[in-house]
């Protein structure tokens, strides 16, 4: 089990939701709308050293980091150095995934899959281009058969490691493209 602290620096808690929220850069946090509703405890540091929940809810101060390092929060605003936020709170509001079970399998993306599931050769693109250098260059589509043999000899692959159903599959569409324009 790892440790888990009672509570986070405030810097710390909006990182954590926005990577657990997939929030870019730019976009709200929620983190400070949770804080003003009163849904997150948070805690400041006060002058004698101590964590205490404040009176009322503080204005939280970041650097402005274009002006430089002489800057200090306002009347009424606090650091956000100063702020913390109860890590079962933030935990409670945005849980984190959970953790695949010892030994299950992990998630399938089904975007890098071909039609019948297995996992999409990297080399697809480099292929589809090359097959497209090949029959402008020839300006014509020609038969399948040789774009096939074509892009093997490319490969230097004797058939081994791309099917001829998988290399006609992945082809048909711009060799019938192809085909369209020369008219045959």
């Amino acid at each position: 089990m790892t440790f888990r602290p009672k509570h986070l620096p405030y810097q710390e808690a909006l990182s954590l939701v926005a990577e657990r929220q997939k929030i870019e850069n730019g976009r709200a946090n929620p983190l400070a709308l949770a804080i003003i509703e009163g849904a997150l405890t948070i805690e400041v540091c006060g002058e004698d050293g101590k964590w205490a929940k404040p009176e009322r809810l503080p204005s939280v101060w970041f650097p402005n980091p274009l002006i430089g390092n002489y800057q200090a929060p306002g009347q009424g605003q606090v650091a956000h150095t100063s702020v913390r936020v109860a890590t079962a709170d933030v935990d409670r509001l945005w849980p984190s995934a959970p953790a695949p079970a010892p030994g299950a399998a992990a998630p399938q993306n089904d975007k890098f899959k071909d039609a019948r599931g297995s996992k999409a050769d990297p080399r697809w693109e480099s292929i589809l281009i090359e097959a497209a250098r090949f029959m402008y260059a020839k300006q014509e589509a020609g038969s399948q058969t040789d774009l096939i043999a074509h892009i093997r000899q490319w490969l230097n692959d004797p058939g081994e490691s791309i099917s001829d159903t998988a290399m006609k599959d992945h082809l048909r569409p711009l060799w019938q493209e192809f085909k369209k324009i020369d008219g045959n």
